[in-house]
């Protein structure tokens, strides 16, 4: 975890009043990394976000979006991996003030796949999408003032 600050500087000066953490997809491709290992660095993060940073920030956790259209990653195992990060990370209430759902209904296709108009590469919203994800968070700091 200390690695993770020192890659932000001198961790110690910095203070943040809100702190935005969408679990990616890099995080469930690694078939070395089970969920338990997953979800402890995760509250490590947290911890550690209120410990080191500021124990008065508001924190934000989203969701991964889909990625089952990207074939090169998608396998059955990961998804369920995925599905049950997004469960726990939508049911957290430690160390974090607002949950939120990035698989938004106006950015799906479907339950499973992106819609085609916010497609970037599989894996990723394009810019279209990335404006949906970011109005989410806006909309989510608005709630928290």
């Amino acid at each position: 975890m200390e690695a993770a600050w020192n890659a932000l500087g001198d961790a110690d000066k910095l203070t943040f009043n809100y702190v935005v953490i969408q679990v990616g997809h890099n995080d469930v491709v690694q078939d070395d990394r089970s969920y338990s290992d997953i979800v402890g660095w995760y509250e490590d993060l947290l911890e550690d976000i209120h410990d080191d940073i500021n124990p008065f920030c508001k924190v934000i956790m989203f969701t991964m979006t889909p990625f089952k259209q990207d074939s090169i990653y998608w396998t059955t195992a990961r998804q369920t991996k995925q599905t049950a990060l997004n469960a726990w990370i939508l049911a957290n209430e430690t160390n974090v003030d607002v949950t939120s759902n990035a698989n938004r209904a106006d950015l799906l296709g479907d339950p499973d796949t992106i819609d085609p108009a916010y497609q970037g590469n599989g894996s990723h919203p394009n810019t279209d999408g990335y404006m949906l994800l970011k109005q989410n968070i806006i909309d989510e700091i608005q709630l928290l003032e």
